[in-house]
């Protein structure tokens, strides 16, 4: 059975047969006003949200899901994390909910009973987030991102839903905006934003990493996509293909 590890602030649920953290959370130091459970995207984890510490060795804190952590403890939130059972793809099924489920009630029994419950996920993490309503969960809003699901899925009294949508990747896109038409048709309270791409100037890892790449080690980086025979970034500094599927990592390593 696991058990919950309590350092600091930061409270970390581990499997005590695998020993690997199956959850991760913290509250605000001041008034908590709400609960938000965070969900991962494929391939990452609970451990992404918060960095490495004595309370929690392996954790990796990557810099936009620190953001997301900070704001939400900013807001009077508490945030709880939660890693998906498949750890090979790390992506998330609806059976995950169960987990999901014994991790809020032991955070909102370790916090003092009831609280607002958020939720927020990323890709496979939204697609999960976006399945609790119909499940029976009772949240006070939603923030899905770059994902949409069957319109099945988006029962009566659903959740004020935000919608964080890539208009370039036009299959999702259009999902998101059925989900969104349909919401609407429902009454419930919904918002889009459309987050457009960025060009990759020499500052831009600087800017965007919390200041764990340095501006020099920044410009050395952008110098590189640019650099190659068949550069990476077109003329206006975006990159041509996805990162998933191109050469940037291995250039950049």
């Amino acid at each position: 059975a696991p058990g919950l590890a309590k350092v600091g602030g930061i409270h970390v649920e581990v499997d005590h047969v695998t020993g690997e953290a199956i959850a991760v959370w913290e509250a605000p130091a001041a008034s908590i006003r709400g609960l938000l459970f965070v969900a991962h995207g494929c391939k990452h984890g609970c451990q992404d949200f918060w960095e490495a510490s004595p309370a929690c060795p392996g954790c990796v804190g990557l810099p936009v899901e620190l953001r997301i952590v900070r704001a939400a403890l900013d807001r009077g939130l508490a945030v709880v994390a939660v890693s998906s059972t498949n750890r090979a793809s790390k992506c998330w099924s609806v059976e995950d909910a169960r987990r999901v489920e014994s991790v809020i009630k032991t955070v909102r029994a370790a916090l003092g009973g009831f609280l607002p419950l958020y939720a927020f996920g990323a890709s496979s993490g939204g697609s999960l987030v976006m399945h609790l309503p119909s499940m029976g969960f009772r949240l006070a809003g939603i923030v899905c991102q770059v994902q949409a699901v069957p319109s099945r899925l988006l029962v009566d009294g659903f959740p004020p839903t935000i919608f964080v949508q890539m208009p370039r990747d036009s299959r999702t896109a259009q999902g998101v905006e059925e989900n969104a038409a349909k919401l609407r048709a429902q009454r419930t309270r919904v918002a889009q934003i459309r987050v457009m791409p960025l060009p990759i100037d020499a500052q831009y890892f600087a800017r965007n990493t919390m200041r764990r790449i340095s501006p020099a080690q920044s410009a050395a980086m952008a110098a590189a996509l640019a650099s190659q025979s068949k550069s990476l970034l077109n003329v206006s500094g975006y990159l041509r293909a996805d990162p998933r599927r191109s050469r940037s990592r291995a250039v950049l390593r």
